[in-house]
């Protein structure tokens, strides 16, 4: 018996270290570019396998992601509910198409079901990611009531009074003192320099979203506001407050700073969270934000030290007699957040493993945690100096620092070092002058490309603009009905049609004009 259990031991053993090779020669051909390569050898050694382990999982799909592909329908997340991985995997994947995608992304078909898949799994259904998500697809179909239940599933701190907006000169606003930082009844109005009298106020209508945004405020221009909510508590305890927002941000607890966005001159627009001795009874809690624009938004989630939300807090919007606290009473911590935490002890198990690594930085970058990123992403780069999916994530990170330039340059060079790449023609569309009046000997160039990748569904916009310059306006008709069977009716697609035809309207009566 003994003999058989040690044969088996070692036969798993030797199984397990077999897949891991193959897992890291994939994950070579795929950073090597040579993506086709990739899909074969992966087929060929790893495909029985996507089903029982979650890197060859994902490894599947993102190889069809660096192949082109736009539209995933819910088959990866129906393997992955079935693989039932740690939460904590989730919000470092979340901004792959065959997930969430980019949060500007817009909406498919398929991104209703794969939302809905993720929302009745018990394993990622409370995640407030995934609640904030379903509320919104909710709302998108009318479904008002269920969109509240999932809100209401994230006990986010949803009574909240604000003051503002207070003068930025320069940006410095943030750290100049004004008086609602420490004057919390709304019994009298504050300076707020050149945007004159200002007191706490409170908002009409409750926010029927998550995250409360900043929407009137930001008709003043950049400056800063403050949110302040009143929290009573039935007994002393230590408690997690997970604060998400992207604007630059000071938290005070009993009027004593508890965390901000910049520490040790690094700022993190993203999620923050705060350990801190929450004292029994009336808690004022405050948030001074440098706001922007509208997009700017802020939410707060009170949790234990299992993560677990609470639910026996009472929150007030009107101002209530609290307790002033020390920063001696309160010991405020910074923890890390729980994928950088979940990755980190990953990568220590893994050392020489390029998933978790990578997931780590797509974390980060998601988070904004973008210095942290920058250290694994020059690693990448240093190995794999051509690889277009490290340039992804420097195209990221610049996105995040608003270094336009820098994104320009690596799209130049990424037609340079990988013609053949399905985002090369993709990329040159988004310059809507150049697109409009690229010859079209070019424009079937960069389609021949992309129909050469499994982003061929894309090449018939190509298509339709050398249609519309031909005036075939029945082809024209042809592949925008394709068009809109391959991209599973998305949403946005269908605006740039209406955007295609005007421009060829106005290019007809610039030529009418000239004969």
């Amino acid at each position: 018996m003994r003999k058989v259990l040690i044969s088996a031991v070692y036969f798993l053993s030797v199984g397990a270290f077999a897949q891991s090779k193959e897992l890291s020669q994939t994950w070579d051909l795929l950073l090597n570019n040579k993506r086709t390569e990739a899909r074969t050898f992966y087929d060929k050694n790893l495909k029985e396998s996507k089903t029982k382990n979650l890197e060859s999982l994902f490894l599947d799909a993102l190889i069809e992601e660096e192949l082109g592909e736009m539209v995933f329908d819910d088959t990866f997340i129906k393997n992955f509910i079935s693989l039932k991985p740690e939460a904590d995997y989730l919000y470092p994947m979340s901004h792959r198409k065959f997930i969430l995608n980019e949060s500007d992304a817009s909406m498919d078909d398929y991104s209703y079901a794969r939302i809905d898949l993720l929302a009745q799994a018990p394993e990622y259904g409370q995640e407030s990611t995934i609640l904030e998500c379903k509320s919104t697809i909710d709302r998108l179909r009318n479904n008002y009531k269920a969109s509240e239940e999932s809100i209401a599933k994230i006990h986010r701190i949803d009574k909240w009074q604000f003051a503002g907006v207070f003068e930025n000169l320069n940006g410095s606003g943030l750290y100049n003192d004004y008086e609602p930082e420490t004057y919390a009844n709304n019994d009298k109005l504050f300076n707020a320099n050149s945007f004159g009298k200002v007191g706490w106020y409170n908002r009409k209508s409750p926010s029927n979203d998550g995250f409360d945004f900043f929407l009137n405020e930001t008709e003043y221009g950049r400056g800063i506001t403050y949110a302040q909510s009143f929290i009573d508590n039935p007994y002393e305890r230590k408690i997690f407050l997970e604060i998400d927002t992207n604007a630059e941000f000071r938290m005070f607890l009993n009027d004593s700073e508890i965390v901000s966005s910049t520490n040790e001159g690094q700022t993190n627009l993203g999620s923050h969270i705060v350990e801190v001795n929450l004292p029994k009874g009336m808690n004022r809690l405050l948030l001074k934000f440098d706001v922007k624009d509208a997009k700017n938004a802020f939410m707060v989630v009170p949790m234990d030290a299992n993560y677990q939300k609470i639910i026996d807090l009472k929150y007030f919007s009107n101002y209530q007699n609290y307790q002033k606290t020390s920063l001696n009473q309160l010991q405020p911590k910074e923890l890390p957040l729980r994928f950088e935490t979940f990755l980190k002890e990953k990568i220590k198990q893994n050392p020489d493993s390029f998933f978790y690594k990578y997931l780590l930085a797509s974390g980060y970058l998601n988070n904004s945690q973008n210095e942290l990123a920058r250290e694994i992403i020059d690693e990448f780069s240093r190995k794999y100096p051509k690889s277009s999916l490290i340039q992804g994530l420097f195209v990221k990170y610049y996105d995040n620092t608003e270094e336009g330039e820098k994104i320009t340059e690596i799209f130049k060079n990424l037609e340079l070092d990988d013609s053949g790449y399905y985002l090369v023609p993709i990329i040159k569309m988004l310059d809507g002058k150049k697109f409009e009046n690229m010859p079209i000997k070019e424009l079937e160039k960069y389609r021949d490309i992309l129909n050469k990748t499994k982003g061929k569904p894309m090449g018939e916009f190509y298509d339709v603009i050398i249609a519309l310059r031909n005036r075939e306006m029945d082809k024209v008709q042809e592949h925008l009905t394709s068009l809109k069977k391959n991209f599973a009716n998305n949403e946005k697609f269908f605006t740039i049609f209406t955007a295609l035809e005007e421009m060829d309207k106005k290019r007809s009566e610039r030529c009418d004009k000239k004969t």
